[in-house]
């Protein structure tokens, strides 16, 4: 795919899998994240290569977002899922988010897809801003699904889990 701000998009590969693993890890915040602590685990025994789109700097992978068919449901096969996006320390606030998300929405609509759409916390307000610049917009609240340490001192807290869509063609 194209070079972008001085990184090149492109879909991910088997090669790929340890960097992949990597970003993973890094990115994983315990307070955004209704999984709890980090768990290793090989990239891509969840994710298909061809669901994964990789900005690549100098030959190496800064960043990642997860794109796949949101069920296997013949009358939900319009829809396709953000299940997943990081990015290098090193590479954040440098617009490598927003170039994934872009990317995202035209692989999507490529692949036939119309609508596209992701689960965020309410508590992760970095990444809300993100995805309303780039025109997601809410679509529901589970209010008070995950209960996490993002009160006062670390204190347990009803975090709302968040659905946003963004129509794609």
């Amino acid at each position: 795919m194209a070079d972008l701000q001085g990184f090149v998009m492109r879909f991910s590969t088997e090669r790929d899998a340890r960097r992949l693993e990597e970003l993973q890890r890094g990115s994983w915040i315990p307070t955004v994240t209704p999984a709890g602590p980090y768990q290793p685990r090989r990239f891509f025994d969840h994710h298909r290569p061809d669901e994964v789109l990789v900005a690549e700097r100098d030959v190496l992978p800064i960043g990642y977002i997860v794109v796949r068919r949101a069920s296997q449901m013949a009358s939900h096969a319009h829809v396709a899922a953000i299940e997943g996006l990081g990015v290098a320390a090193d590479a954040r606030r440098r617009g490598v988010a927003g170039a994934l998300l872009h990317a995202a929405e035209r692989a999507a609509a490529a692949r036939g897809f119309t609508r596209l759409t992701l689960h965020v916390l309410s508590c992760n307000v970095a990444a809300l801003a993100l995805y309303a610049r780039h025109g997601f917009e809410t679509e529901g609240v589970l209010r008070g699904e995950f209960r996490l340490p993002v009160g006062p001192g670390g204190a347990m807290t009803s975090v709302d889990d968040i659905l946003l869509a963004k129509r794609v063609a």
